[in-house]
């Protein structure tokens, strides 16, 4: 339905989606807060009977292979995420024990999808469907672990992932944003929710770190209201200013986590990578806080040049100086 054009098929079913995941948290996270009693029962019914449709649905998307990611087995992308999310979230919803075998289902789902990055918590994308997918992956982990199964709470790329993703924060305000990670510049102060909610499920010292020193403090939302409940830590906290990470095919530095410290990152290429829009072979250089080489980013899809494949590199300009890169044809 996405395309202009496209219809529903004959039996009606199109495949669950993005929507699925986020829509069964909202559902969750609402039924967790409100107090016992707060929904009229008729409500209640209607709401469990959708949930059992989600069920249903998410399952027989498996069982037929009806989307893309299902049949071409591809536990990278955020769209084997997310309904995954709301699989398992709806069966503790419901209760696993009346949906045992399709809540497991979404469990070993769940698992793939950790078990596919890389071994130092580097996500086969970059920072900006890092913070999508791994929210859903977080919202789903700790939802198992609050019902008693820690198999995914527990799973090493979570308790590595944080560090990783620290290591984007680049002096001046910037970001390293390759892998179709949009803008550059101050992008960090976005992602004060996804670092509250590292904090509260990972316990993370590196997220801790960054959101009190870094981002300004805890998102205004629930994670960050349970993020300013736990202790400080210290600077020792800090992640190290050099990282490599080989999966994701990237070197950063910095000297100092002060803003105008000076930084570079290159970013490789790996024989798994997807969906990074020939972004290989970026170099990134930051001296004394200001910009000399920026990957400047991608630009809408709709935009007729919006492969970097078809347009130049256009590098940041500041004071006169910077340079232009044209992708070899």
């Amino acid at each position: 339905m996405y395309a202009p054009g496209h219809r529903l098929p004959a039996d009606g079913k199109d495949g669950n989606w993005l929507a699925t995941g986020c829509g069964v948290r909202a559902i969750g996270d609402t039924l967790e807060v409100l107090p016992d009693g707060a929904l009229d029962a008729a409500l209640l019914e209607k709401i469990r009977a959708l949930l059992e449709t989600e069920i249903a649905g998410v399952v027989d998307d498996w069982e037929t292979q009806r989307p893309w990611f299902v049949s071409s087995h591809n536990p990278v992308t955020n769209q084997w995420v997310l309904p995954t999310e709301g699989l398992v979230r709806a069966c503790l919803i419901l209760g696993v024990d009346d949906h045992r075998d399709a809540y497991e289902l979404g469990v070993k789902n769940l698992l793939e999808a950790l078990d596919v990055h890389g071994p130092k918590g580097e996500f086969e994308e970059g920072f900006g469907y890092a913070s999508f997918t791994v929210t859903s992956m977080l919202h789903a982990a700790h939802a198992m672990a609050v019902a008693g199964d820690r198999r995914a709470a527990d799973h090493p790329f979570l308790k590595h992932f944080p560090t990783w993703f620290v290591h984007h924060f680049q002096p001046g305000k910037y970001v390293i944003n390759c892998f179709d990670a949009g803008a550059s510049y101050d992008a960090a102060a976005g992602s004060r929710g996804l670092l509250s909610l590292l904090a509260v499920c990972t316990s993370s010292p590196a997220a801790r770190w960054a959101l009190a020193e870094y981002v300004g403090g805890p998102s205004s939302d629930l994670p960050g209201l349970a993020a300013r409940a736990l202790p400080a830590v210290g600077t020792e906290a800090a992640p190290p200013l050099f990282a490599h990470y080989e999966r994701a095919a990237r070197v950063n530095w910095r000297s100092s986590w002060a803003e105008d410290a000076t930084g570079v990152w290159v970013r490789g290429g790996h024989h798994l990578d997807q969906h990074d829009h020939q972004d290989r072979g970026h170099v990134n250089f930051i001296a004394c806080g200001r910009p000399i080489l920026i990957e400047a980013g991608t630009p809408s899809y709709h935009h007729k040049q919006g492969k970097l494949r078809d347009r130049p590199r256009v590098l940041h300009r500041r004071d006169g100086l910077g340079l232009e890169l044209w992708d070899a044809k």
